[in-house]
């Protein structure tokens, strides 16, 4: 008998290049329970957890499970943007209304399967194409020439909760509990913890379930929102808190340790564009430092 194996990754809390790869907003949850990833759609998606593979199947299949899916959430926005996706998808994508989301095939001109996934109607003139590993998004861009459609990427990551006793945690979950006429391939907005987000009733376990999708920050990107920081004797930690005034101010992007200004030094997003005073501190690899 062959002696299967495959290829994982881990994720480490340290400065350098994620060689085209990025982790999603959920990755402190699973570094925590011992996550090892696969590389899906140029993002680290967990492929296994502290809990055993029978284990997590009996709690899928009587209880939930939850799943950091890797999914690409492609955007498609537009006049035309109904007609683009009746000329690339292998359906009646008019058909599928506002609020509501089907099953979304791409094919090359051979007939063979480029990508599958689900297609999403969020209005008249705007899709989400949440796809499956594959370069869809150039090839969108390549077959959107001559009609009025912009392909985006929204910035959304995907999460699913699946298991007989899912729609009973969405109704817990949910700041206002189970939206109405949430039937399968339904498409909803909700806030979770004030968060607001979009849920479909979809998943691919085969069980009872739903997705969580979250939602990009609305209004335009404030440039003056970015600062750069330096700091002496202490390297910033990715993702590490910002406070100032011990008060959250904003968080770094990413951080390293500069030989040139023998100090630390980091990028990083306020969550306002003047937060109040100007000395913050940061939190670095081994302890905070000012």
């Amino acid at each position: 008998m062959a002696n299967l194996t495959r290829i994982v990754a881990a994720s480490f809390d340290e400065p350098g290049w994620d060689y085209g790869t990025s982790r999603g907003p959920y990755s402190k949850f699973h570094i925590a329970n011992g996550a090892k990833y696969c590389v899906y759609n140029n993002r680290l998606m967990p492929v296994s957890q502290r809990i055993g593979r029978i284990d997590g199947y009996w709690a899928l299949r009587t209880k939930a499970g939850l799943f950091d899916t890797g999914e690409r959430p492609i955007q498609i926005k537009g006049p035309d943007a109904a007609k683009f996706c009746n000329l690339v998808f292998t359906r009646d994508c008019t058909k599928i209304k506002t609020g509501r989301a089907g099953y979304g095939l791409l094919c090359y001109p051979n007939g063979k399967l480029l990508c599958d996934g689900v297609l999403l109607r969020l209005a008249e003139d705007m899709f989400w194409y949440s796809q499956a590993d594959g370069p869809v998004f150039s090839w969108l861009i390549a077959h959107s020439q001559d009609l009025d459609v912009e392909i985006s990427d929204p910035g959304s990551w995907v999460l699913q909760i699946q298991g007989p006793e899912s729609l009973k945690i969405l109704a817990s979950l949910s700041d206002t509990g189970l939206p109405q006429d949430f039937k399968y391939f339904s498409v909803a907005n909700a806030t979770v913890a004030g968060q607001p987000v979009l849920l479909t009733r979809t998943g691919w376990t085969n069980e009872m379930g739903f997705e969580i999708y979250t939602l990009p920050n609305s209004g335009k990107f404030d440039v003056s929102r970015i600062m750069g920081l330096k700091c002496e004797g202490g390297e910033p930690l990715r993702e590490g808190e910002i406070t100032i005034a011990g008060k959250r101010a904003g968080f770094v992007t990413a951080g390293a340790w500069s030989p040139f200004l023998t100090c630390g030094i980091a990028i990083s997003r306020l969550d306002s564009p003047k937060p109040a005073g100007t000395w913050s501190e940061v939190l670095c690899r081994d302890r905070p430092w000012i």
